[in-house]
């Protein structure tokens, strides 16, 4: 499959009153088209920075550096216009709270002034039909109903799903979603999840997803990257990093799930203002906090299909300099 979003060497650097803030240290990985890419990490750990920076949405202090392809374009070079035209249309945004609906408007009000504004419909019927059309297809059981609700008159669920709408009324190639499907109950969860599942099948959309809930990445994304202190510690695919996990902070995340005991990792994270260029989790680490010499990747390992540990104690299988 075609690469669809590549992103190369990614940093920002935040400029604060207490010093340089390093947000995201040099993370790469690729989305294919139809792809599901989910990241998963602690609070803090940059999940909402790569959300903010893939959306154009980044503060005027912030130094970024690396590459953002996304279909032939750079995305940190690209103008305000270009950008303007990219959003919406070819890349949608699913935030995580229902907040960020307009109290002020109904539901179909929301979606048809996203098509409006996107696709340059101009006639109400139309713009009226794809709305209904795509509330359809998220299984609402009265669609018209949600079409001339406000967000009030419907439950969170129902809101949640009405953001789906809105992020994919448009059918974009790509949708960014920030802990889309937090704070759900799990009936709810597991219906919004295989309604983007079969969105997804049917328009061949790739989609982002950032969460700290490993169950949502093990139901649904292709492939999954562990995010830690703003850089990558595991990558590859997501039956191999949640069942066969071989950094000792993905193995930390499982055990903290319900179902594993919720023991927690032992310590804590270091602050954004580390800039040290050894292991920022050895302090944490099992094995690693009882060397004394400071741990040094330069390159991740490569232990199977497309799967890479940035850990010195995990066995290499091959060496790599360059994931893409």
């Amino acid at each position: 499959m075609k690469k669809l979003l590549s992103v190369k060497k990614l940093k920002v650097v935040y400029d604060s009153s207490a010093g340089k803030v390093h947000a995201l240290r040099g993370i790469s990985f690729n989305v294919k088209k139809g792809e599901i890419f989910g990241i998963a990490g602690e609070s803090g750990a940059g999940k909402t920075t790569i959300c903010r920076l893939l959306m154009g949405f980044m503060e005027k202090n912030a130094g970024i550096s690396g590459q953002v392809d996304f279909n032939g374009d750079d995305l940190l070079k690209l103008n305000y216009k270009d950008l303007y035209r990219l959003y919406g249309r070819k890349i949608g945004f699913l935030p995580q709270s229902i907040a960020s609906l307009n109290p002020l408007l109904t539901i179909g009000t929301h979606i048809t002034e996203t098509l409006k504004k996107n696709l340059k419909i101009k006639k109400k019927k139309i713009l009226k039909k794809k709305a209904i059309y795509i509330l359809d297809a998220l299984e609402f059981s009265d669609s018209r109903q949600v079409y001339n609700s406000f967000p009030y008159q419907l439950s969170g669920g129902m809101n949640q799903r009405a953001l789906l709408a809105i992020a994919f009324c448009c059918f974009p190639d790509l949708v960014i979603a920030d802990e889309p499907f937090t704070g759900l109950d799990p009936d709810v969860q597991n219906r919004l999840l295989e309604t983007v599942r079969i969105l997804k099948d049917k328009k061949n959309i790739s989609m982002v997803i950032v969460t700290h809930d490993l169950k949502v990445i093990e139901k649904i994304c292709d492939k999954t990257a562990i995010i830690y202190n703003g850089s990558f510690v595991e990558t590859g695919e997501t039956k191999d990093v949640i069942k066969t996990p071989l950094h000792p902070y993905t193995q930390s995340l499982i055990k903290a799930m319900p179902e594993n005991g919720m023991i927690p990792t032992w310590g804590f994270a270091p602050g954004a203002l580390y800039d040290d260029a050894g292991c920022s989790f050895q302090p944490r680490c099992p094995t690693g906090s009882k060397e004394k010499k400071k741990h040094i990747i330069n390159s991740p390992a490569s232990v199977g299909n497309n799967h890479y540990v940035w850990c010195l104690n995990v066995k290499n299988q091959e060496s790599v300099k360059d994931l893409l």
